[in-house]
């Protein structure tokens, strides 16, 4: 951390500067995905939702500082658009059960992980394998789809 002259603390390192710039377009990632489902139904959004995020996962750098960043944008698009995917849970089971909360907040940290693997995965399939980013991205989150599938939560 460094230290303003103003007293505050800013961030400080090379990952929280490259995570910065770009958090916006993850949240826009995951904001333009939930508009494309039910009940807003806006479908052409779909095949444009995830355009911000790849751009910002595009532009990472090769290395431990660009895995980070690309996890971190990864669990930033995923905690967003699980928490407004699932909001249903704590309002609607949230007044006859009292585990709903906490199980609300379960569902997020194990897909928001998920999302975060998938940030890393296409990180890595782009930078280490050196596959095009339009062929990274697809098969990394198909790949965390199937660990969704197949993996017993």
């Amino acid at each position: 951390m460094n230290h303003l002259d103003n007293g505050q603390v800013k961030p400080s390192g090379p990952r929280s500067s490259l995570t910065r710039g770009l958090l916006p377009g993850a949240a826009a990632s995951a904001v333009l995905l939930t508009l494309a489902q039910p009940p807003f139904d806006l479908l052409p959004l779909a095949f444009l939702a995830l355009v911000p995020l790849a751009a910002g996962l595009g532009s990472l750098p090769r290395g431990p500082d660009g895995s980070w960043a690309a996890t971190g944008l990864g669990l930033a698009f995923g905690l967003i658009y699980w928490a407004w995917t699932l909001i249903w849970v704590p309002m609607v089971v949230g007044p006859h059960f009292a585990w709903a909360f906490p199980g609300y907040l379960l569902l997020l940290v194990l897909l928001g992980g998920l999302s975060g693997l998938f940030g890393w995965l296409t990180h890595a399939l782009h930078r280490r394998v050196a596959l095009p980013l339009g062929l990274a991205l697809p098969l990394a989150w198909v790949a965390v789809e199937w660990v969704k599938a197949h993996f017993p939560f």
